[in-house]
């Protein structure tokens, strides 16, 4: 009997590594990709706060912030991920369901059974010629084309040195997307302006443009009105309007300067009638005067500044110190126009003044308003100052130092209804709004109607 070979124990099986394990990723590169898709998140918002959706801009960059926060740590974007990973396997039940469901039966299903009656058989199932159902097998080069496709037969490389690559391609996508929402907007291609010593600035003239929906467009003297020869014709009325609200949102025909116009020349019966106006964005008073000054009055009869909210204490400057784009050098992007307001905004709110700074240029605006109304009585023209009301306390006591001043100067000051401030004026801008511009041409043809020394001969002149 042969003895058997003592056993040996059995070598434990190992793992083999076929591929190669990924490493795990810098913490640095987490938190810098959080940071990125934190910031495609806060400029989506901004794009919804350009467009005034206030709502949807908070909800987008609080929930980008929210998202960077929480994948600061590994706990987090642990967490993040599973939550995300649920909502994404859910989201993507519920639309595939409806989405390849609404696919099957609205596309497939027509589509097949066209093909059938067109007699399409991929399949060679109900043709009688054939004897077989082998077909002519593919080529090598095919099939190592499109088979080859189908797998992943090496580990991928490890990226090297290309983020910056990433963030900047990133970076020009967002400013990209955020110029294309900006101009979707209505943005680029705003009104611009030009810097005058005696008025402080006022738009360039010549320009016709369309933005954020409205059409603008100014006169040979920059004027939002249509260009006419400064000559005034014999037994035309001419009406000057000084505004301190552009109606930048208002189209050309639906100022309130055009509506008085139209109201007037009903009331004259065919007479000529003419209104000029200047309706200049964020003037004060001390502008107005100044723009007569350099200007004169275009030999009008009567001419009319309608005060509108904070433009007493305006104090006269350049374009340099407003947000409005400048015309030797116009902005030639969306973002830049943009960029032009919001660094005026923040430094508007980082500039505080006392209640002292405020009541002097207010008391230099009505004084203003003074010196205006005698200017013009000793041109051979009527005084009106039409006053819009904000509603606020401050602003109704100096509107009253306002009417004292002016009718001391032999002028007249009328004002709006106080319901005006809830119906005719934006409350975010304290801009006149189309409605409002409406009620103010309407009220200011009956105001000259019934006020004016000139507007009622003219009425009761010879007609053409």
């Amino acid at each position: 009997m042969v003895a058997s070979a003592p056993s040996m124990p059995a070598a434990p099986m190992q793992s083999v590594h076929w591929f190669p394990r990924p490493k795990k990723p810098n913490p640095g590169h987490e938190i810098l990709s959080s940071a990125l898709k934190a910031a495609v998140g806060i400029g989506v918002g901004a794009l919804f706060y350009a467009r005034g959706h206030l709502a949807l801009a908070g909800v987008a960059a609080g929930l980008a912030i929210v998202f960077f926060l929480v994948s600061l740590s590994a706990a987090g974007r642990a967490a993040l991920a599973k939550v995300l990973g649920f909502v994404g396997e859910w989201a993507g039940r519920i639309v595939g369901t409806v989405l390849l469901g609404s696919i099957f039966v609205l596309v497939l299903t027509p589509v097949r059974f066209v093909r059938r009656l067109a007699g399409a058989d991929d399949l060679h199932m109900r043709g009688h010629k054939e004897r077989s159902f082998w077909l002519p097998c593919d080529s090598e080069e095919h099939k190592r084309k499109y088979a080859g496709a189908m797998f992943a037969t090496e580990a991928p490389a490890e990226s090297g040195g290309r983020r910056g690559v990433l963030v900047l391609v990133a970076l020009v996508a967002l400013v990209v997307a955020s110029e294309v929402g900006l101009r979707i907007q209505g943005h680029g291609h705003p009104l611009t302006y030009f810097s005058h010593t005696r008025a402080g600035y006022f738009p360039a003239p010549g320009q016709t443009t369309t933005w954020r929906g409205a059409h603008l467009a100014t006169n040979k003297f920059g004027m939002r009105a249509p260009d006419r020869d400064p000559t005034k014709a014999k037994g035309t009325l001419r009406i000057l309007a000084l505004t301190t609200d552009g109606g930048l949102l208002v189209d050309q025909d639906d100022l309130y300067a055009r509506i008085a116009e139209k109201k007037l020349a009903e009331r004259g019966g065919g007479r000529p009638v003419e209104v000029w106006n200047t309706d200049v964005e964020g003037w004060g008073t001390a502008s107005a005067k100044g723009f007569v000054e350099a200007f004169g009055t275009f030999d009008a009869d009567v001419v009319v500044i309608t005060v509108t909210p904070g433009a007493l204490s305006r104090p006269k400057q350049s374009v340099l110190f407003t947000g409005f784009a400048p015309s030797q050098r116009p902005p030639r992007l969306a973002l830049e126009e943009e960029l032009l307001r919001v660094l005026w905004e923040y430094r508007a709110e980082r500039t505080v003044n006392d209640a002292s700074y405020w009541e002097i240029l207010r008391s230099e605006g009505i004084a203003a308003c003074a010196k205006l109304s005698g200017m013009l009585r000793d041109r051979g023209a009527e005084a009106m100052f039409v006053v819009v009301p904000s509603g606020e306390a401050s602003e109704k006591a100096a509107n009253e130092e306002l009417r004292a001043a002016v009718e001391g100067a032999r002028g007249r000051v009328h004002a709006m209804p106080d319901a005006f401030a809830e119906k005719g004026m934006d409350r975010e801008t304290k801009a006149i709004t189309k409605e409002g511009h409406a009620a103010l041409g309407e009220a200011m043809a009956s105001l000259l109607a019934g006020d004016s020394v000139k507007v009622q001969a003219w009425m009761n002149g010879p007609r053409p």
